[in-house]
Formats: C-alpha cells, sequence, structure tokens
C-alpha cells in the first residue's frame, strides 16, 4: 500500500498525454525514488522547458495521495500500475504510457484477449449505426474484447453490441472514474460494468475537459491491437485516434462508405492512406486467427442470431446522434465546458460515495497544457487568434516554414488545443 502511495503521486502530479512519466523511468527506478529526488535531478532527467512539472514533482506533500487512495479503497476501484503484471503490455509500447489507471467493474485479461478499439463520430446515420453495431455484435461474438470510449453515438452502439453478444468491453473515459460523461450514459455505464470494465489515467473527481478526450484516445489505441473507425466526418475526433494508432504501429482499418455521405470523409480519408477495409467482423478476424489460437473463434459466427439492434440500444439506453436527412449536414459546434456546469456522477454504477474534488480552473489547464510543449509549439499556438480562426499559411515564418507548421499544427490537435476547420484553416480550442 505504500509503494501505492508513491505512484498515485506520481500519477497525480504528472500531465497526462506527455512524455515525462518515460523520461523519468529512464533515469529513476520507483516513483518513491523520483518523490525523493530533488530538483537538480528532476530537471537532469525532464530536461529544459518542464519547470512547471518540477515544480510540481518537488511539492512532497502527500495529503491528496493519500485522499485518492483512501477514496478507491472505499469505493473498490482498482489500480494498476505501470509494474503490474495486470498492467495492458501494449500500453507499454507507447511512447506516452500512463503512469496508472483507475478501473471499477469486471477487467479482463488484457494481456491475453484479442482488444479491438472501435471509434467514430458522436453524430452518424443510420448505415454507420447499422453497420457498427453488426460488426462489433460479431467481433464480440468471434472472441475479441471492444474498446472504446463510451461517447454518444458509435462509441456507445459498439459497446452496446458487444455485450449484446456476450461479449467483453473496456471504456476509457476522458475524466475521473467517479465522473460520468456523457450523462445520457449512466445505464450504459451500468451494463458496462455487468460483463467488463471502466478505466481511466485521470485522477478522481476530474471534470471532462476538452484536453482530455484527445489524451484519452491514445489509450484507445494504445490498449488495441486492431482500430476500426466506422463513421466520422473530416474533422472527426476519430481521426486523432487513428493517428495516434498509426504513430503506436496499430493496424488500422475503416469502413467503406459512400463518398457523398459526410459521415464517411474520415474512413474514406484513412483509406485513401492506407487503413484496410473492414465491411463485417470476419475482415479483422480472419488477419489475427493465427495470432491468437483460443481466442478467436470464427466458428461462433456461423451460429444463428436473432438480436435486435433497436432493442438493444433502447435498453443499454445509449445516445445515439442520428442526423437528419438532408442534403446540408451541418457540423456541430465544440462543446464548451462552463464553469457553472454540475457534472453527474456515476452513483452506484462506480462509486456509493463520489468524490468531492475542486479541479484546476480552465485557464489553469490551459496554462498547464502550454507549459509542456516545446517553446517553438507554444509559440505557434499564441499567433492563432484568442477568438475567430486564421489559415494555416498565415502562420509560415522564416524560421518556422511549412513543414514545421504542419508538424505543430498536427501535435497541438493531438492535444486537443486547436481544430482544423475547413479551408485551411484554424482556431483554438478554447482561448
Amino acid at each position: 500500500m505504500a509503494n501505492l502511495l508513491y505512484w498515485v503521486w506520481l500519477s497525480d502530479a504528472l500531465t497526462p498525454g506527455t512524455d515525462a512519466f518515460a523520461r523519468l523511468r529512464s533515469s529513476f527506478s520507483s516513483p518513491k525514488e523520483i518523490f525523493d529526488a530533488d530538483e537538480e535531478a528532476l530537471r537532469a532527467a525532464l530536461g529544459p522547458r518542464r519547470g512547471a512539472t518540477v515544480e510540481r514533482l518537488a511539492n512532497k506533500n502527500l495529503f491528496r495521495a493519500r485522499n485518492i487512495l483512501d477514496f478507491v479503497t472505499v469505493n473498490g476501484i482498482g489500480v494498476l500500475t505501470y509494474d503490474d503484471p495486470s498492467f495492458p503490455a501494449l500500453l507499454r509500447t507507447i511512447p506516452t504510457p500512463p503512469v496508472l489507471l483507475y478501473y471499477k467493474g469486471k477487467l479482463p485479461d488484457l494481456n491475453s484477449c484479442f482488444p479491438v478499439g472501435i471509434v467514430g463520430s458522436r453524430e452518424h446515420n443510420e448505415y454507420a449505426m447499422r453497420q457498427t453495431f453488426e460488426i462489433s455484435y460479431d467481433l464480440a461474438r468471434g472472441g475479441a474484447t471492444v474498446i472504446s470510449g463510451m461517447a454518444k453515438g458509435i462509441d456507445g452502439i459498439a459497446q452496446a453490441a458487444a455485450l449484446s453478444a456476450g461479449g467483453k468491453v473496456v471504456a476509457i473515459i476522458g475524466s475521473g472514474i467517479d465522473v460520468l460523461y456523457p450523462k445520457e450514459h449512466t445505464e450504459l455505464a451500468k451494463y458496462i460494468l455487468s460483463n467488463g470494465a471502466v478505466m481511466t489515467e485521470f485522477s478522481p473527481g476530474t471534470p471532462p475537459y476538452r484536453t482530455n478526450f484527445p489524451k484519452r484516445n491514445r489509450l484507445i489505441s494504445g490498449m488495441s491491437r486492431a482500430v476500426l473507425v466506422t463513421a466520422g466526418q473530416e474533422n472527426s475526433g476519430a481521426l486523432i485516434t487513428a493517428r495516434y494508432a498509426k504513430e503506436q504501429e496499430r493496424d488500422l482499418f475503416a469502413l467503406p462508405g459512400n463518398v457523398d455521405d459526410p459521415y464517411s470523409a474520415a474512413p474514406s480519408m484513412l483509406l485513401r492512406e492506407g487503413a484496410r477495409a473492414a465491411t463485417c467482423a470476419e475482415d479483422i478476424l480472419f488477419a489475427y486467427e493465427s495470432r491468437y489460437p483460443g481466442v478467436i473463434n470464427l466458428f461462433r459466427l456461423l451460429e444463428s442470431s436473432t438480436v435486435r439492434m433497436d432493442k438493444v440500444l433502447k435498453t443499454a439506453h445509449v445516445a445515439l446522434g442520428l442526423a437528419k436527412r438532408s442534403n446540408q449536414v451541418k457540423r456541430a459546434p465544440v462543446a464548451t465546458l462552463r464553469s457553472d456546469d454540475r457534472l453527474p456522477q456515476y452513483e452506484d454504477a462506480l462509486t456509493s460515495e463520489p468524490m468531492v474534488a475542486e479541479p484546476d480552473g480552465i485557464d489553469e489547464e490551459l496554462e498547464r497544457a502550454l507549459s509542456e510543449l516545446p517553446e517553438e509549439m507554444r509559440a505557434l499556438y499564441l499567433r492563432i487568434p484568442a477568438s475567430g480562426s486564421c489559415r494555416t499559411d498565415e502562420l509560415v515564418t522564416r524560421d518556422t516554414p511549412p513543414s514545421k507548421v504542419m508538424g505543430a499544427i498536427t501535435m497541438l490537435e493531438i492535444k486537443g488545443l486547436v481544430r482544423l476547420l475547413p479551408g485551411g484553416r484554424i482556431q483554438r480550442n478554447r482561448s
């Protein structure tokens, strides 16, 4: 328990999605050794421009870590640390692994299962809904464990389908384990916990800030052997997961769709870039059958099934995002989290006594995110208008040629700090 205390302290001190933990691991053998290190040793391990991180690590107060540890113990929340044998081995191979994972529910053996990430947009059409359901259902019947994010739309459809097939699922969320988001998925969360698990790297009490979700997406792809994108417009967040999958050398699949359909734009883009087409579960299962003997069983797909998609989705209370039939699809505005928003809790689904937290404000969270960026990338972000947008070519200067600008924009988008718009324009996700 004493060792776990230092893992909790370290996780709470570091910003998820950065390489700080990987750097520290190369210089220190344990969280306790990091805790005992002085500022000079920490700076030497982390390198320049990591002052904010060093400052947090130099704070040796364990009060908050003890509170978190007490909270998870009382509420039956599991903790998987990086050195735990049950920690997903696939996550250890990514450039920015999490320090630990909080979880609730029935945790599958993530080191022997065949994990498939299924992602897509919150808003979708009937074709994407039906295909996502059928593929997810058959993947689960064939032995795959479905990994997704429990978001509205495609995520929820995939997880409900897999569960209805008797399969296992893991939902990776972008908030604390005691904070439910979206609130519409309270019943789905309970359904997932019946034969799967909800996981997060964020400390209990963490609200669903927008910058959390790209960081969450790297875990969906990182925990998966293969990733399938079934729906998304040209600026869909599912593309962030796809980019992570490529960076992490995961196999990428996409659902072919109508080239005129805006909700097939993201899969179509990925197919052009080399993703493999998946029109049914067999397209994925066949590719891995020999690598997962005893796990994948294609004969199960020959068994007849009378499952009704509409009944399953209704029973699981999946929040759908069916687009209205229209030739012109309106883009949904980026959601913002106001300081006066009251976030619902998981209640009996995850915790009996939700933890009361006082999370950092939006501005402080942004400042923290920016402090982790290289100086050139931070300077480029600050050149983007605080309101409105600008063309990406307006950011090109003599010192930042187009190649550097596009590389920086990609990283800023992955970190959730900017959003690409049609017409080669870019805007901040928040000011």
